[in-house]
């Protein structure tokens, strides 16, 4: 099931705003590549994470729409909704998240992307708190 049908029903039950970030393709109808509304914190919702290339594509997209419209978001972690159904753990914490992101760029060992992604985020929650 798409996430583009999961997404406003998880964001009305919860009473928040949302926004959809369109996969690149042929298949993709949108005229833009994030629709919806950027708060100052997100969530990371999808079907399945395994590879980190979904995320990776997402995190770039909301990084750029924030920087071009001068918006401070922060990561809070990840839902994946086919865990949740399956009743696992569907929640991610956004530090292991963003960890992986990091680990998947091949740019920081283990050890040292999760220092880096628990600094980060630090440093978003203390910036936004001003």
């Amino acid at each position: 099931m798409s996430g583009a049908l999961i997404i406003p029903i998880l964001a009305r039950e919860l009473g928040v705003d949302y926004a959809i970030v369109r996969a690149p393709g042929p298949c993709n109808h949108a005229r833009t590549r994030v629709e919806g509304f950027l708060g100052s914190s997100w969530l990371f919702v999808d079907d399945h994470i395994s590879t980190g290339h979904t995320f990776r594509y997402v995190y770039r997209a909301i990084t750029d729409i924030a920087r071009e419209h001068s918006i401070l978001t922060t990561l809070v972690g990840s839902f994946c909704y086919q865990a949740a159904l399956r009743e696992r753990e569907p929640v991610l914490p956004a530090t292991t998240l963003y960890s992986r992101y990091l680990q998947s760029l091949n740019r920081l060992p283990r050890n040292q992307a999760q220092n880096a992604a628990a600094s980060a985020i630090g440093i978003r929650r203390s910036r936004r708190n001003c």
